[in-house]
């Protein structure tokens, strides 16, 4: 008899010591998709349970946190979650841990300005510690970075690198005229006037132009890109670009009226 009692009670101390064990294994659920939190915007979790349920959390000190509880039917508490200063990009992990004696359930409801997302609902039976992962990341507001950008105009500054890149073309340019011309007059001799040579170099001053102003237009994008990404600041200084279009547009009509006279009839000719 002793002996049954002893075997009986062995059986019911192992039991509740496996559920003291599996209780003290918490459930982890960790949510895969990272939770963004713009200004104004916060995730609420609903506790509701027969219950108490008592919560331990572990947060970044970028995220704030509020705990409402209440009893109606049950347990009732809201745990609202919230990013401190959204105007920078940032990436927060929080654990929050639920346990009761009883089941409970926990629903995440994101809430902004356009109304009210549904994340997910979960199930959690009696004491049994549940283990929430939020993944928390702030997205920043374009519009507002944008207004916030300092930016500083200038129309007719030129700077030296302008007269640098039309300085070079020019004189490649020049210089294959010049060598082109010889070989011109060579080539025609007694038929070549004034107005050829003029016509041979304006066609090739319109390359050197064309290429130059291809050149401004290039490196004044990349100097606009490169001071918005590295000083968070819009630097124009439209003044080679403005002076760089008008003499080439001055120059192509002038080529177009030239090209329109026919005086690259002459020139354009096989011998």
């Amino acid at each position: 008899m002793i002996s049954r009692f002893m075997f009986t009670s062995s059986l019911i101390l192992i039991f509740m010591s496996l559920t003291m064990v599996c209780a003290q294994e918490p459930m982890i659920t960790a949510i895969s998709d990272d939770v963004v939190l713009r200004s104004g915007e916060l995730l609420m979790i609903k506790v509701q349970g027969t219950y108490v349920v008592t919560l331990n959390y572990l947060i970044p000190p970028d995220v704030s946190i509020k705990v409402e509880e209440a009893f109606r039917e049950g347990f009732r508490s809201i745990v609202t979650l919230t990013i401190i200063n959204p105007t920078t990009y940032k990436r927060s992990m929080c654990e929050l841990l639920f346990s009761s004696i009883g089941s409970f359930n926990l629903t995440l409801t994101k809430y902004s300005q356009e109304g009210e997302v549904r994340l997910n609902t979960y199930h959690c039976p009696g004491n049994i510690t549940f283990k929430l992962v939020i993944p928390l990341t702030s997205e920043i507001d374009s519009q507002s970075i944008i207004s916030k950008i300092p930016v500083s105009l200038s129309l007719w500054s030129v700077e030296p690198w302008g007269i640098v890149v039309y300085a070079v073309f020019i004189l490649l340019f020049g210089l294959t005229a010049y060598l082109d011309l010889k070989d011109m007059k060579v080539r025609k001799t007694g038929r070549w006037s004034i107005n050829d040579s003029i016509a041979l170099v304006l066609r090739y001053m319109f390359y050197a132009f064309a290429l130059s102003c291809a050149a401004v237009v290039l490196i004044t994008v990349g100097v606009l890109a490169y001071s918005l990404a590295a000083t968070l600041s819009i630097d124009l200084k439209l003044g080679n670009l403005i002076i760089s279009l008008i003499m080439f547009i001055g120059l192509a009509i002038l080529y177009g009226v030239v090209h329109w006279r026919g005086w690259y009839e002459f020139i354009d000719e096989r011998d």
